[in-house]
C-alpha cells in the first residue's frame, strides 16, 4: 500500500474539518500519516475525529512562530525532513501556506514522490468590493 504524508500546519477550523475527512476517506487505500501542529482552534478531542488507522505525528517546530523566525524556520525544515525520512512516503500533500512554503523548502529536489500543495485562504474577503476580490 502506498504511503501518503499529509502536512497540516493550520490544524483548526475548516482546514481541520477538511483534512480530517480527507485522511479518513483515504485510510482504506493508503497508509495515511498526518503531521500536524496544534493551534488554539484545534478541537481538544481532535483524535476522536480521525480514524484509528491514521498515523498521527505532532510537529513541534512547524507553525510555532509562523514564518517570523529564521531559527525556527530552519528547525521546522529539519523536522519536516526527519518526518519524511522516517516515513518514506510515496506522496506528500501540504496543507496551508506555512506548510506549503516550508514543505517546498524541505522537500525541494526530491523526485521520488509527488508533492501536492493546497492553499487554504479566502480569495474574497468579507466586505470586499467586487473589483478588490479579483485575483
Amino acid at each position: 500500500m502506498k504511503k501518503i504524508l499529509m502536512v497540516c500546519e493550520a490544524f483548526g477550523g475548516g482546514v481541520f474539518t477538511y483534512v480530517s475527512q480527507l485522511c479518513n476517506d483515504m485510510v482504506n487505500n493508503f497508509d495515511v500519516y498526518l503531521a500536524y501542529s496544534l493551534r488554539p482552534q484545534t478541537p481538544k478531542n481532535y483524535k476522536e475525529f480521525l480514524d484509528h488507522k491514521v498515523h498521527l505525528i505532532e510537529m513541534k517546530h512547524v507553525g510555532v512562530k509562523g514564518l517570523t523566525s529564521i531559527k525556527n524556520d530552519i528547525a521546522a525544515i529539519q523536522e519536516l525532513r526527519k518526518i519524511e525520512a522516517n516515513i518514506n512516503p510515496d506522496i506528500i500533500h501540504l496543507h496551508s501556506s506555512v506548510a506549503g512554503g516550508l514543505g517546498r523548502l524541505a522537500y525541494n529536489g526530491k523526485k521520488k514522490y509527488y508533492s501536492l500543495y493546497t492553499p487554504w485562504l479566502r480569495t474574497c474577503p468579507y466586505g470586499a468590493r467586487k473589483e478588490e476580490s479579483v485575483l
